[in-house]
């Protein structure tokens, strides 16, 4: 898409890396950055329910330190590995 690129998170869950947010750089086409079935890394920056709506960041995810108390008590601690769950398990909303 000429705005961004959308990235599978799960099967059947999506989200969006908006073109401002593939990289700090200037990005005029996002097929000049990324090639469809490329893995990235990406933060989730925005779920928006009611939309139906995950937002990414590339720039975010590259961004280095996490803010501890941002993550809440659902979090992994160093090298622990998070498991998401099953698409079903997500609820209608996401």
């Amino acid at each position: 898409m000429p705005f961004g690129f959308f990235a599978q998170i799960i099967p059947g869950i999506d989200g969006l890396i908006h073109i401002s947010q593939i990289s700090e750089k200037h990005v005029a086409k996002p097929q000049d950055v990324l090639t469809l079935g490329e893995i990235v890394k990406a933060k989730i920056i925005e779920i928006n329910e009611e939309k139906k709506r995950i937002s990414l960041s590339m720039t975010e995810a590259a961004g280095g330190q996490i803010n501890e108390d941002e993550l809440g008590e659902n979090h992994a601690a160093e090298g622990e590995q998070i498991v998401a769950p099953e698409a079903d398990e997500l609820g209608e909303n996401v």
